[in-house]
């Protein structure tokens, strides 16, 4: 029985399923979203079913619908893009549709063959997703998640000792196919990482095992980027702001060399002018009226 329950009217709802979801020869997974469409509840039975006693593995399958307004199951018809499918509980909900992660039966023969199947709620159609062969023939853990209105892929593995993440984000394109977005490297003296969950933000939510502890470490990374506008007449209001000791301090550190820098303010027109007559060889001329000597200290590029 699978059991639906609505926080916001503190109701719930008790939905049978025909059949276990283990089997002797197959699994039944269940996925489960609310329609964008109708807003009406719905949860999509997938069961595989595998026959081995022809030598060959033969694959069937049974897909139902149940929505909540009707009260019923409805089988729909399917056409799965391979003929040896088999569905996992891995899932993601993004913009009406559900994606699983599934393999390939008939190619795992010399490693794990991934895919990636959506299911369109309102059209009720299955579609394969293309992955990267990096990402078809990785034999770890991957899986998939949402990061903000995106399907994201993450693939697990260690590198130098080290867990680490790359997170695959899903392209608009045609066919639609995935990009390497970032990853991250695990601190030093963990043993394991999984990214748990990403926040709204675009925060990632990272589950992390220590060496020599029993706990399990949640820990945040946000993706950022720096942007700087500044302007050189800065370093002018900085050296009169330093008193002599600050100003030894800081002619001590990587941005000492600044303060040799002597600054005016800018103009564009006279930049763009020394540009537009940059020469190999610094000669005597004249812009504005202004006699510019040959010195190399006196232009400025």
């Amino acid at each position: 029985m699978v059991v639906l329950w609505n926080l916001s009217i503190q109701k719930s709802i008790g939905i049978a399923i025909r059949n276990h979801l283990y089997l002797d020869d197959g699994l039944t997974v269940v996925g489960f979203r609310v329609c964008s469409n109708t807003i009406d509840p719905k949860l999509v039975k997938i069961t595989t079913r595998v026959d081995k006693t022809s030598g060959n593995d033969t694959f069937t399958w049974e897909v139902e619908v149940y929505t909540v307004s009707s009260g019923v199951w409805r089988s729909i018809p399917i056409d799965f893009p391979r003929k040896s499918t088999f569905f996992t509980w891995g899932q993601t909900f993004v913009d009406g549709v559900i994606y699983w992660h599934a393999f390939d039966n008939n190619e795992m023969d010399d490693g794990s063959c991934n895919m990636i199947i959506s299911f369109d709620l309102t059209s009720k159609e299955f579609e394969e997703v293309l992955l990267q062969d990096c990402l078809v023939r990785f034999n770890g853990n991957l899986c998939s998640s949402k990061l903000k209105e995106s399907l994201v892929v993450v693939k697990s593995y260690y590198e130098a000792d080290k867990p680490v993440c790359d997170v695959w984000i899903l392209r608009d394109g045609v066919p639609k196919s995935f990009a390497k977005l970032f990853n991250i490297v695990a601190p030093n003296g963990s043993v394991y990482s999984d990214i748990h969950a990403f926040r709204k933000n675009g925060g990632v939510i990272m589950k992390i095992d220590y060496i020599e502890s029993t706990s399990t470490t949640l820990q945040v990374w946000f993706e950022a980027k720096v942007t700087i506008r500044s302007k050189m007449s800065l370093i002018r209001e900085i050296k009169n702001k330093l008193t002599p000791a600050q100003t030894k301090i800081f002619r001590g550190t990587c941005f000492g060399h600044w303060l040799d820098i002597n600054c005016d303010d800018n103009d564009p027109g006279y930049i763009h002018c020394i540009l537009m007559n940059q020469i190999d060889r610094p000669k005597n001329f004249s812009i504005n009226e202004r006699e510019i000597c040959e010195e190399p200290e006196e232009l400025w590029f």
